[in-house]
């Protein structure tokens, strides 16, 4: 039943995108990381588990200021290894275009997964004291965060682009649930202009 929800939601977000100009589509797949955004944003030390995430998505320009474009998006995902479920997302996103054909893009939206993500429920670890106190669960819906970085391919492929993406699930430090909550994904893949 769960697949045939993805892949129903999969073909709408798809056949909507091929019916207009500014939208691209976008397929990445990444790894689970132990470790939380802003060490992994700043100095770049990752700790990764045996988790994965594969998603397919469409994205559409809606409005562009100076420099900030600002864009819709929603993404289908399937996790395979350690955590087996399904997640959606929808998140407004900025973009800023930069030279050479790099593009910048934050995302903050809302993410929901068929079931309480496993990973995400953390226990208490005498190793990580005073971190994490005591058993915390996690939601299956959470605040959705991506940042995102995409350079151009070759000419021939004007609006065609690879990605580095960090897909990352969060409790907003308390706020849907216990502090302690969330995922983040280091990701790859492309993204393809229609």
């Amino acid at each position: 039943m769960k697949k045939r929800v993805l892949t129903s939601g999969l073909l709408l977000l798809l056949c909507s995108a091929l019916s207009a100009s500014d939208w691209s589509v976008l397929a990445y797949g990444g790894k689970w990381t132990e470790t939380d955004l802003l060490p992994i944003l700043f100095s770049q030390r990752t700790e990764y588990r045996g988790s994965y995430l594969w998603a397919l998505g469409v994205n559409r320009h809606i409005r562009q200021y100076d420099f900030l474009n600002v864009e819709a998006e929603g993404t289908v995902a399937g996790h395979s290894g350690a955590m087996r479920h399904g997640e959606s997302t929808a998140a407004l996103v900025g973009r800023i275009d930069l030279p050479l054909g790099i593009r910048l893009r934050a995302g903050e939206g809302l993410s929901i997964a068929s079931q309480n993500p496993g990973l995400e429920n953390r226990r208490f670890d005498p190793l990580r004291w005073p971190l994490v106190l005591q058993s915390r669960k996690s939601s299956p819906i959470l605040n959705y965060l991506s940042f995102e970085l995409a350079a151009g391919l070759p000419a021939s492929f004007q609006e065609s682009r690879v990605l580095f993406r960090i897909h990352h699930r969060s409790g907003i430090f308390g706020l849907m649930c216990p502090p302690t909550c969330g995922s983040n994904f280091i990701s790859y893949g492309v993204r393809v202009g229609l």
